[in-house]
């Protein structure tokens, strides 16, 4: 893949180093730091925020709206917490 000037990683002495991966569109796709990886698995329809998020080692998976306000997050044993939203946006 041609270089697009996203930082693929970085280092801080006595921190484990990141690892970054981006899709062809320049988003990243996946963060890796010290054993755990980050993946986002879907973005909104504008390409700006994402919408599902996946830490493999961690088994945690967490889906968001287009206001970027937590929908849903599932744990390692399987179970789901949900939330909804009134029109201001509150917890509902």
């Amino acid at each position: 893949m041609p270089y697009r000037g996203n930082r693929t990683s970085s280092g801080v002495p006595g921190f484990p180093q990141v690892t970054a991966t981006y899709d062809v569109t320049g988003m990243p796709v996946s963060v890796a730091q010290g054993g755990t990886t980050t993946n986002v698995t879907s973005y909104d329809v504008n390409n700006v925020a994402p919408t599902q998020i996946t830490t493999s080692n961690l088994g945690v998976t967490t889906s968001y709206n287009q206001l970027y306000e937590t929908l849903s997050t599932s744990g390692p044993n399987g179970a789901t917490t949900s939330a909804a939203y009134d029109s201001a946006a509150r917890p509902t």
